[in-house]
């Protein structure tokens, strides 16, 4: 291929549809066929690029929501002033993503109005007088956040914003590669050689958009060097002031000794506060913070004062009389639980920085940093390949949803069980009072060895697509402890050495090892994978295609002896001196020496600073052990979440069975998030009321650490329109049998007579609010969100308002029709005969992992050893049950909702598809026989309940068959003005009832002072 012809060509062509949506097919293949007679392409080279171009055009970008602040003094401001402002850096930038970048055009459009959006929230800099601005920006894991703050930070640079700080995550690497990225889409220069902009340079720095213009210039008083975070000698000598015409970018981590002396060289060139010793302001410089993953170290964490690097950015806000600040994060949950203080609480303090040879400067802290003006919901592209993607979204689902969740999974996840013996749960690297520490290991598990194999398969492959040149990378986090790292490490570095020593002298053995794990595994992968690209509308990937063992083959030694090993952690190895202790400098190697050939191959084994905001260029294998039961945690370390154009068949995830479970309740919780966030926005809600539900596994998993979710606040909890379940299960016999005996006192001691609804034999209607609660008072549960208390005292308050006052009890017999040869038990109903007092059972299968082999899913799915049992999907109901109450009249209320707003849904994607020229979405008329939840429980009676008994096969849970296991769901009608339920909440509440656990995160730890 003649590739510099290709490359123009495909240039041309971007300018030709610039700003063009929808092209169609016809229009691109009779524009490259026009410009090819110019640059020589051949007719399958002009295939390729007219498949390539329209892969773009079919990714769409779905709308995003803004949940705004009721600051009545904040006015828009931007879309009266566009045609005023010259958008220089912004028009660049947007080139450079078209051209050089390759966006899909829908992804830039909607960049720009999203810019757009938040910039128009940030207030005008040109705002005279002081202003104080603060929001947050929800994205998801690596699906390109620092391309999108970098889009706000070149049109606040158009704006007039004169001072913009970008603060990262606690690692040098990870602000290396953000200065970089910088230096790239804003700069257009890399600062490792110019740090500050001198007109007329030799132009040896330009990279980036100073590729597409060499103007406009900014200054930058940090580097994309590994050690050139913020230097105050540095900053000086590179004659940059804060006070010049062109505006300034400093790129710092968030480290304490880091930020004081930011503070300190901002604050020395602003003016003195009167009255007040050593205290400054910087006065009429518009500054833009944007605090890239936010939830990370920017908490405060410290359960008495303040936590220093809270402290210290907060204090560079309040520095300066006009500031905006704009967190970034994929994981919020630690975000919205940040409390909004009193005045007096936040101005007794003062953020101290010390220095030996001068006085002390003291600097006023300032609010905490809730999002209070704005939180924006943004949706990843239809290319992104996320949580849902990998795991699926759980929910209750019918058996064609589910075989359709199904279809679309991409089937590259591995489970790990060989692992404990060499790399142990738990495995610590110091002594206790209790025990040793454990022997680090002498060999590596065999799944990681097959692991190592696929990435060289993997790595041939792409040569073999032509992507040889590009970075190829596999992650492996298996222990936190640097010491465990350092030794995995050793043990990978011997392992690749002599597969690379094998395939170089082609070792029969190893060569048909590799050809059986190709036949095995790669080809019917990527057949499947092949299939969801055929029926997605919105994903093309024409690089994906099937290839002959003979062709990969021939790369397999060639991209074996590519593959280096790298250990990437913040401290020293154990041996002082390791050379495989080096950075991962993707940088250096797009442009290598003549004669070698550019891109890195390598495996990278590390913990903490790989799991947070370091993105491994071109990951497609990660071997993953590595536990922990925090939401933001699992998901930061998701580094597999993104996006793989031309090798999404060809990734792997290695983990274990108790991670792909994990996984999966995650993205169906954090799902549920967004959906509650955008119901928020229907209703003019405000980021003050964000984040009271979200759903929890108690005694599992948490949504954040404990550490960051502080103090004590009044809540007012809500269960109108909820479905609450018990999902989660001591593997306890004394509590299974209690539970067992309740229900059946329940049954004995019914009223009113027992009805049939839908098949559903034993049922019984108007039942009293006092027999509910009664009920609910003595079942026995460690579900935190089932707190008897509470929901007891909910249905009370309720009853006092005439609401809630009848209830439908169905104990559910399972469908006999379906073949089901689950166990029958007893329960004494009291207008039938001994012999018909015989209710049969429901299987809940304990939550078997995702994509499972064929053989695996033959096997029982059984709890672990120490529990609990976790019922799949976390939901005890059947989608149709939730309707047994409703009359015909509710039900078609409820399908006739629910049909509407999938209508409405549409009518949005048909608007923005006319907008944008493509072609309309097809309307596929909802199967409303069983409506979504919320309709169901929006269409009953607000004076009805529905309580659901549910015994379930015990053998699931591994106990004695003799009880059920007697679990059940209660279904709460929409109430309008419900009376909710008020108390004080401390931080030990907030703990169990929000997360149900008590782990804290181990890393911000260290930043309370």
């Amino acid at each position: 291929m003649n590739s510099q012809a290709y490359e123009q060509t495909r240039k041309s062509a971007i300018g030709l549809f610039s700003g063009v949506l929808g092209a169609t097919e016809e229009e691109l293949r009779e524009t490259i066929v026009f410009l090819s007679k110019r640059t020589g392409l051949t007719a399958g080279e002009q295939e390729n690029l007219v498949n390539e171009l329209l892969a773009d055009y079919a990714v769409i970008s779905q709308d995003y929501k803004i949940l705004d602040g009721d600051d009545p003094e904040h006015k828009t401001w931007l879309f009266g002033s566009r045609g005023n402002i010259d958008w220089k850096f912004w028009k660049r930038y947007e080139d450079y993503l078209e051209q050089q970048v390759k966006l899909p055009v829908d992804t830039i459009n909607n960049l720009d109005k999203l810019t757009n959006d938040v910039l128009d929230r940030i207030t005008n800099p040109k705002q005279q007088g002081p202003w104080d601005r603060r929001g947050m920006v929800v994205g998801h894991v690596q699906s390109g956040k620092t391309g999108n703050y970098t889009g706000l930070i070149c049109k606040a640079a158009d704006a007039g914003y004169r001072v913009i700080i970008v603060l990262t995550g606690l690692h040098s690497s990870l602000r290396s590669q953000t200065q970089y990225r910088l230096d790239e889409g804003f700069l257009g220069r890399d600062t490792k050689k110019e740090r500050a902009y001198h007109p007329g340079g030799n132009g040896t720095d330009v990279i980036g958009a100073g590729l597409i213009r060499p103007t406009p210039s900014a200054q930058s008083v940090t580097t994309s060097a590994e050690n050139g975070d913020f230097n105050a000698g540095a900053a000086t000598a590179s004659g940059v002031t804060i006070k010049g015409s062109d505006p300034v970018l400093i790129v710092v981590k968030k480290n304490g000794s880091v930020l004081n002396n930011l503070l300190r060289w901002l604050g020395a060139q602003g003016e003195r506060v009167p009255g007040e010793r050593n205290a400054r302001i910087v006065r009429g410089l518009p500054m833009l913070l944007i605090d890239d993953e936010a939830d990370n170290a920017s908490i405060n964490v410290s359960p008495r004062a303040i936590s220093t690097i809270n402290s210290a950015v907060r204090a560079l806000l309040t520095l300066f009389e006009q500031n905006a600040y704009v967190g970034y994060t994929a994981t919020p949950y630690a975000n919205i639980f940040i409390q909004m203080l009193e005045e007096a609480e936040y101005t007794k303090f003062k953020h101290t920085v010390r220095n030996r040879k001068t006085d002390a400067a003291e600097f006023d802290v300032g609010q905490d940093l809730f999002p209070r003006d704005f939180i924006v919901n943004l949706p990843a592209p239809s290319n992104y390949i996320g949580a849902g993607r990998l795991f699926g979204l759980g929910g209750p689902l019918t058996e064609d949803a589910q075989q359709e969740e199904d279809s679309r999974l991409l089937p590259v996840i591995r489970p790990v069980r060989d692992y404990a013996t060499l790399i142990p749960d738990g495995h610590t690297i110091r002594s206790t009072t209790k025990r040793e520490s454990t022997p680090l290991p002498t060999d590596i598990p065999a799944s990681l060895k097959e692991a190592i194999r696929c990435f060289v398969l993997t790595c041939a492959t792409r040569r073999v697509r032509g992507q040889g040149h590009r970075h190829s990378s596999m992650l492996i986090h298996v222990s936190r402890f640097v010491i465990w790292q350092d030794r995995i490490a050793d043990e990978v570095y011997s392992e690749m050495k002599s597969l690379q020593d094998d395939l170089r002298y082609g070792t029969a053995e190893i060569i048909d090892q590799m050809r059986q794990l190709w036949e095995k595994d790669y080809r019917p992968v990527t057949e499947q994978v092949l299939g969801i690209l055929t029926r997605e509308l919105h994903w093309r990937d024409p690089a994906i295609r099937q290839h002959t063992w003979e062709e990969v083959l021939t790369e397999l030694s060639p991209a074996a002896q590519k593959i280096q090993v790298r250990i990437s952690h913040g401290g020293l190895d154990y041996a002082g001196s390791n050379p495989l202790h080096r950075p991962l400098n993707y940088v250096d190697y797009e442009a290598p020496a003549e004669g070698t050939e550019a891109g890195l191959s390598v495996i990278a084994i590390g913990g903490d600073k790989l799991s947070r905001g370091l993105t491994l260029e071109g990951l497609s294998v990660s071997y993953f052990l590595r536990a922990s039961r925090m939401y933001d945690t699992l998901m930061q370390m998701g580094r597999w979440f993104g996006y793989r154009p031309g090798y999404a068949d060809l990734c792997r995830l290695y983990t274990t069975p108790q991670l792909i479970e994990w996984y999966q309740y995650i993205a169906y919780a954090t799902e549920e998030m967004r959906e509650q966030f955008d119901d928020m926005v229907r209703l003019n809600s405000t980021p003050l009321k964000y984040g009271i539900k979200i759903r929890t596994l108690p005694g599992v998993l948490q949504i954040t650490a404990a550490n960051r979710m502080r103090g004590a606040t009044i809540i007012e909890l809500s269960y109108a329109n909820s479905l609450l379940e018990t999902s989660s299960f001591e593997i306890n016999q004394a509590v299974t049998d209690h539970n067992y005996h309740l229900v059946r006192n329940l049954v004995e001691g019914m009223t009113q007579p027992r009805v049939q609804l839908h098949g559903q034999p034993f049922a019984w209607q108007d039942v009293p609010a006092e027999v509910v609660i009664d009920f609910l008072k003595n079942y026995s549960t460690s579900q935190a969100k089932l707190d008897r208390n509470k929901l007891t005292q909910y249905i009370q308050l309720q009853n006092q308002r005439h609401t809630l006052t009848h209830w439908t009890v169905v104990l559910i017999n399972a469908d006999r029709s379906k073949g089901n040869e689950n166990p029958f038990f007893d329960f004494p109903i009291p207008d039938l005969p001994a012999d018909q007092q015989k209710v049969q059972s429901t299987l809940r299968s304990h939550a078997r992992p995702r994509n499972q082999t064929p053989e695996e899913k033959k096997l029982p799915v059984v709890p672990p050893a120490d529990g609990p049992y976790m019922i799949s999907r976390s939901h005890i109901i059947s989608p149709r049950h939730e309707m047994l109450d409703l009359t015909p009249t509710q039900v078609k209320k409820a399908s006739a909702d629910y049909r509407a707003a999938k209508r409405t849904e549409y009518d949005e994607q048909l608007e923005k598809a006319r907008i944008a020229g493509r072609s309309e979405p097809v309307w596929i008329e909802p199967d409303v026989t069983v409506p979504s939840g919320t309709f169901i429980r929006g269409a009953r009676s607000s004076r009805n309940g529905l309580l659901l008994l549910y015994p379930l096969d015990p053998a699931a849970a591994g106990l004695s068959k003799e009880s059920p296991v007697m679990g059940y769901a209660l279904s709460i009608p929409h109430i309008e003005g419900d009376e909710r339920v008020k108390f004080a909440a401390d931080q030990t509440f907030i703990r169990e009832f929000y997360s149900g656990g008590s782990e804290y995160d181990p890393d911000e730890e260290v930043l309370i002072k």
